[in-house]
């Protein structure tokens, strides 16, 4: 969920919800769900969790919010230090993965590479760097 230019992971737990109104009435008609009107439903945030020290990280933090979740709390911690190191390896990753179209640069050394070069980026207070593999 996108707000203000940020992104928040929220993780819905419909099919809780539904296997309780199963239990609670056997009557009803379970094809349809009963309330999806998302915006009356009850949010928790929660403290505590993991925090992003720079402005780029924000998606490789979320990605590891959802590696690490269990259904009801965050179940390994991890630092900015991790996010650093995470990002060359999830760019190897995407790369050598069967679901990449582009076969041109899978296997190759050189991905392993470009993923650390870091480039200077603008950001809005200032300057920031971003790690990239060079197109």
């Amino acid at each position: 969920m996108c707000v203000q230019t940020h992104w928040f992971l929220v993780a819905v737990q419909g099919l809780h919800c539904y296997l309780e109104i199963i239990q609670n009435d056997e009557k009803e008609d379970y094809h349809r769900w009963k309330d999806f009107n998302v915006k009356t439903w009850d949010i928790d945030m929660l403290g505590g969790l993991p925090q992003q020290e720079d402005r780029t990280s924000s998606g490789l933090f979320r990605l590891k919010y959802m590696e690490h979740w269990n259904g009801y709390s965050l179940q390994k911690g991890f630092t900015q230090n991790l996010i650093d190191e995470f990002r060359p390896k999830l760019a190897a990753i995407l790369v050598n993965s069967d679901f990449n179209e582009e076969q041109t640069m899978k296997g190759s050394p050189e991905i392993y590479y470009a993923a650390r070069i870091r480039i200077r980026v603008s950001v809005s207070e200032g300057y920031g760097y971003a790690d990239t593999a060079i197109s």
